[in-house]
């Protein structure tokens, strides 16, 4: 069984940005369409069942209506759905009854006509034009080598589930590169101008991204695995549910303090000597993460994990580390702690280590 969580928008506020069903019904039947054929290329089958509840039933009619899914779905099953005509008391519906069967399927489009739907979205009717095919929606294009790629940043065109595995595109411009699924794992990404890029559950897992310029880029869902940034440019860079276990981001450069980390996975990563003063990082799991020589200073940690996380000779004046995990507590946390803001309970636990008894008045 697989589960995708469509529509989120990575801009949002926090905790926004975990919350699904906030984009357009069109683009996430778009990112279903790429998430089936993901799934498809993992199991091997020729075509999936869908189950879905409230738009989760509505949108994927859009999928299986106008983007191909007739081909790609065997049953589609509607829980609750969102956008179900209603007839009118004293009135016969002329549509007939909604089936619910589960080998149910919408019948295609006898037209390109401009049909009214209701977005679960934003709770209003709108009108659309539905294309003609999925050639004309995102992912609209096959990308197989880099020049695809490098075409596909310039036109301004949408590429999903690329697969470009240790391809070597360094000091490529891929200034504003729209990219969904697929996989640049290995590939060799130095000196890469990925400005304004929004990458979206791709694979960089392994990818080396040293020097590379990712000024206002946001990535969500994507895999950094052991990739490398060292000497990267992070300013206003969003990563919001990447994977960035043992990633590499010592000696970034630029204006690193306006990245933003949003519930990510850095275990095991490099931080060391990373200036990241005023940050705010949230749900973010630091376990076993080098942060030797950072400046932490003013960062605001929210709901994050600290477990064993290295902090020697770390710089950690008005941290705010309240809520957050800190793990183990040892004679040794009081010095690595040294000017941060902690809790009532994280200080009994700080003292208790150092043998102290703490008594109310």
């Amino acid at each position: 069984m697989f589960s995708l969580t469509y529509g989120r928008n990575p801009l949002a506020s926090p905790p926004l940005t975990r919350v699904g069903g906030l984009a357009p019904m069109e683009d996430s039947a778009a990112e279903l369409a790429a998430f089936v054929d993901r799934v498809r290329g993992a199991t091997g089958a020729a075509k999936v069942d869908i189950v879905g509840h409230s738009e989760g039933s509505l949108m994927p009619n859009h999928y299986v209506r106008f983007l191909g899914g007739a081909d790609e779905v065997r049953r589609y099953v509607g829980l609750t759905r969102s956008g179900t005509a209603r007839t009118p008391p004293g009135r016969r519906s002329s549509t007939g009854p909604v089936s619910s069967s589960a080998s149910a399927r919408p019948s295609a489009p006898s037209s390109a006509r401009p049909t009214r739907t209701r977005c679960a979205a934003c709770r209003w009717p709108r009108t659309h034009r539905p294309p003609p095919d999925r050639a004309t929606l995102s992912p609209v294009t096959a990308v197989t080598t880099a020049e695809d790629l490098l075409a596909a940043a310039r036109d301004g065109v949408e590429v999903g589930s690329a697969v470009l595995d240790e391809t070597d595109l360094r000091e490529t411009d891929l200034a504003g590169l729209v990219l969904r699924g697929g996989s640049l794992a290995g590939a060799d990404l130095r000196g890469v101008r990925l400005v304004r890029a929004r990458i979206t559950a791709t694979s960089l897992a392994g990818a080396d991204l040293r020097e590379a310029d990712l000024t206002d880029a946001v990535l969500s869902g994507v895999d950094l695995s052991g990739a490398r940034l060292a000497g990267a440019t992070l300013g206003d860079t969003r990563f919001t549910g990447c994977r960035m276990i043992g990633t590499v981001l010592r000696g970034l450069r630029g204006l690193t303090a306006s990245f933003v980390l949003d519930d990510c996975s850095l275990q095991l990563a490099d931080l060391r000597d990373v200036a990241m003063r005023g940050l705010r990082i949230a749900d973010c799991d630091l376990s076993e993460a080098d942060l030797s020589g950072a400046d932490l200073r003013d960062v605001r940690f929210e709901r994050c994990r600290l477990r064993g996380t290295v902090l020697r000779s770390t710089r950690l004046d008005g941290a705010d580390l309240r809520g957050c995990d800190l793990g183990e507590v040892t004679p040794d946390t009081p010095g690595e702690l040294r000017g941060a803001i902690v809790s009532p309970t994280q200080a009994g636990a700080i003292c208790a280590a150092l043998g102290l008894t703490v008594l109310e008045p």
